[in-house]
């Protein structure tokens, strides 16, 4: 027989083995307000029903829950904790620098360890907890706290009635208590250092592309339009005339365009031009030091480790399939051992559709979106593919072939790391 708890919004679910199907359940009364702290604990009414008499496990209930709602200046946390037939919930707020941070994790142990009836002896290790990811405030918080963190969007902690800190800490505790989300993986310093690294050289990457696009917006609007046969910074021919242009060499503009550079507007393709070259250098600069990064790395293969040369080595044998891909999807993936199968992998790069089914029905497709920058390089990685190596794998034209071509290469970039 199973009795249903009911605490705020979430439904809590915990195994009674001394009540029979066809018990009444009696309502468990609140303890008195003067048992309980006034300033930091607070009792949660709770209500009972009747679930299904067959039963089913759904999620078994923790012994604990902790929430934390995260902001720049402060941190709000929830604490529910059992005691005997009900749950009682601790909050308190705290400032989000170190010595905060630590006051929190040690108020929290304190609360589950002395509130707890049946005590619960719990260890930094083992603590569990679930955390929203704004922005990246949520950091420092799993990063000194480490345990069993639950780091979710706060999207998907679900609207209460009234938004407040205290209800949003509330609503996540609830959802730590009846273990609604799975433990979030803690990359390693390295791979966050790989991460960033990545960042940057794609931010000068971008920073070069929009300078790109300004200098031959300048040219246009002069009526010169020589960025139509190629682009005015990358092809040699093409830059070796624009410069000729906003340079003192004198050129007969009639042949390339109606109307002459003024001289200051020169002067800011000049400067726009040293801009390109300079991000373009950086943007080199980066991309070398993810290779070495990546190659002095250790990876994860679910049966040993790999060094990271040879772990390149291994991906870029799959066709389409660059270093910069390869090293994308390491820093990313990181490890077979996140996920339960190749099918969860592929959810997490967004390259697993899905059908929405009502009444046996299908109503309607979802794709996940998944990790932006993996997705990303994947997509053009089969479109590298279809380009390069036609009918490899893909029949007939790119829109009818081109989901089937990505969901292989994943499959592929499965097999070369775990199997």
């Amino acid at each position: 027989m199973w009795r249903c708890w009911v605490v705020n919004y979430a439904s809590l679910f915990v195994m009674d083995a001394n009540i029979n199907s066809s018990e009444v359940l009696e309502p468990i009364p609140s303890p008195p307000r003067e048992e309980l702290d006034p300033v930091v604990g607070k009792p949660i009414i709770l209500s009972q029903d009747l679930l299904n008499p067959e039963g089913a496990v759904i999620t078994p209930l923790k012994d604990w829950g902790i929430g934390l709602d995260v902001h720049r200046d402060f941190v709000q946390v929830s604490a529910i904790v059992k005691d005997h037939d009900q749950c009682i919930e601790y909050r308190q707020s705290f400032a989000t620098d170190l010595n905060g941070i630590k006051t929190a994790h040690a108020w929290v142990l304190m609360v589950i360890r002395e509130k707890s009836f049946p005590s619960v002896d719990v260890t930094p290790e083992k603590l569990h907890y679930v955390i929203e990811s704004t922005s990246s405030y949520h950091q420092i918080v799993v990063r000194t706290w480490k345990g069993i963190p639950s780091v979710i969007n706060p999207v998907l902690a679900g609207a209460t009635l009234s938004k407040t800190d205290v209800k949003d800490a509330s609503r996540l505790a609830q959802m730590d208590l009846t273990g609604v989300w799975r433990e979030f993986y803690i990359p390693s310093d390295d791979v966050a250092c790989l991460r960033v690294l990545i960042a940057q050289r794609a931010n000068y990457g971008m920073l070069a592309t929009r300078i790109s696009n300004q200098i031959n917006s300048t040219f246009l609007a002069f009526g010169i339009t020589i960025g139509r046969d190629g682009s005015v910074t990358r092809n040699v021919k093409i830059r070796a005339l624009a410069e000729k242009l906003i340079s003192d060499e004198s050129i007969p503009i009639g042949e390339i365009g109606p109307n002459s550079i003024p001289g200051p507007v020169k002067d800011a393709l000049i400067e726009k031009y040293a801009l390109f070259d300079e991000y373009i250098k950086k943007r080199s600069f980066y991309e070398k030091s993810i290779l070495d990064k990546a190659e002095s790395m250790e990876w994860e293969t679910g049966r040993n480790k790999l060094g990271g040369k040879k772990m390149l080595e291994l991906l870029t044998t799959v066709p389409g399939v660059g270093v910069l891909t390869a090293v994308i999807w390491l820093a990313n993936i990181i490890t077979p051992c996140r996920f339960r199968s190749a099918k969860a992998c592929s959810a997490y790069c967004g390259l697993d559709p899905s059908v929405q089914i009502s009444a046996k029905h299908v109503t309607g497709r979802l794709v996940r979106k998944g990790n932006k920058d993996l997705h990303s390089a994947l997509i053009q990685s089969a479109s590298i593919l279809i380009k390069t190596i036609p009918n490899s794998w893909a029949v007939g034209d790119i829109s009818c072939t081109f989901r089937p071509a990505v969901g292989k290469r994943r499959l592929m970039l499965w097999r070369v790391v775990y199997l």
